[in-house]
Order: structure tokens, then sequence, then C-alpha cells
């Protein structure tokens, strides 16, 4: 945390796994009431046993005031529902999200976002239409929906 207060020309924070020496509880203190002004972009991992919890994540956003890239990787399926109180906290502001899986987005699809240019999805399923007409899609000023899965087969061809 000394270390982001120092270096202010830092514009994106890259938490993927991010595994602290010290508990997320202390990271939070540490943070206290310091605002990170020149952070436009974060980076997360939402994985089964990952350090991050609900109160890091909500105390993290109310520090990030400029931030306008929201890039969550992970599935999500086990301890996606910590991500609910920071897209609130920065529904207002977000202009891009990066989601490595859409199941964030059916957590989170609620929400309205109304500065959301672009969304980006890395993998989808056949219920992807449901997820589509959400109020953080269908209210939202969507001038880029980028749509990326793996293929379900792949052919090898050989050397």
């Amino acid at each position: 945390v000394s270390l982001l207060k120092a270096a202010k020309q830092v514009v994106c924070l890259d938490l993927t796994d991010f595994r602290p020496v010290c508990s997320p509880g202390s990271l939070v203190e540490n943070i206290g009431n310091y605002q990170f002004n020149g952070i436009k972009a974060l980076k997360l991992d939402v994985k089964i046993g990952q350090c991050l919890t609900q109160l890091g994540i909500e105390r993290l956003a109310t520090r990030l005031p400029n931030l306008t890239v929201l890039w969550i990787g992970g599935s999500g399926q086990m301890e996606g529902q910590i991500l609910d109180p920071l897209f609130k906290i920065l529904s207002e502001q977000l202009e891009e999200i990066f989601l490595n899986d859409a199941f964030v987005l059916r957590l989170v699809g609620h929400l309205r976002l109304p500065k959301l240019r672009v969304l980006r999805l890395h993998e989808w399923g056949s219920d992807l239409g449901a997820d589509l007409r959400n109020p953080m899609i269908t209210d939202a000023p969507l001038q880029v929906l980028a749509l990326h899965s793996f293929p379900f087969t792949q052919e090898h061809k050989s050397a």
C-alpha cells in the first residue's frame, strides 16, 4: 500500500493472482482513507481460495474515484457474489468491463451502468441471450460488445 501511495503515476492496478504476505484484513486497514486518484483500471481474480474479501473489495472500490475500466478474471462461480458491492459502488463510473466468465454478468446484470461503453466476455454459454437482456446491457450506451470463447473442438495439426 505504501508503494501505491508513493507511485502516484500508476494508472492500472493489477491484483490478479494477488496473494499478500499480510492478511486481506490488514491490507484493508493499511489502505485507510487514502484515495488512489490516478488509478483508472483495476484487474481482479475471483477464484476459490482467493485472498480478496468482500470488505476488502468494498474498501478498495471506495478509494478509486476515477476508475473506469474493470477486469474480472476467474470463473466467479463459487466466490463471485463478493463482486456485487464492487459493481454497486462503481456503477456510475465504469465505462469498460472485461469478464472472463459470463457467470459474473449473471450476478451483477441487474445493476445499471449509465456510462458502460465496452463489454468483453471471454467465456459464455448457451444462455447468453438472457444475460444480454439484463439492465446492465439494455440500459447502457454500449458501443462495443466483444464475445470470445474457446472452440468446442480443436483440430490438432500434425507436424
